[in-house]
């Protein structure tokens, strides 16, 4: 049965997707076929292209010599 998570369901979700490195394994796990609720899987694929996003935009600065982490 395809059920929407409760409450905590959705608290817990947001917490580990905070976690670093494995938060980003979560999502990637939720969005693409980890789970069979499709409110979970659209969340976790938003979730995934906000972090995504400016993790490319920061890769093409640095490429180009704008942003020095060093």
């Amino acid at each position: 049965m395809n059920r929407t998570p409760s409450a905590f369901g959705w608290i817990g979700r947001i917490l580990l997707s905070y976690i670093p490195v494995l938060g980003l394994i979560f999502l990637l796990v939720w969005a693409f076929g980890g789970t069979s609720c499709p409110a979970v899987k659209t969340w976790a694929r938003a979730q995934f292209l906000m972090v995504l996003i400016p993790m490319a935009v920061l890769f093409i600065l640095a490429s180009a010599g704008h942003i020095n982490f060093g």
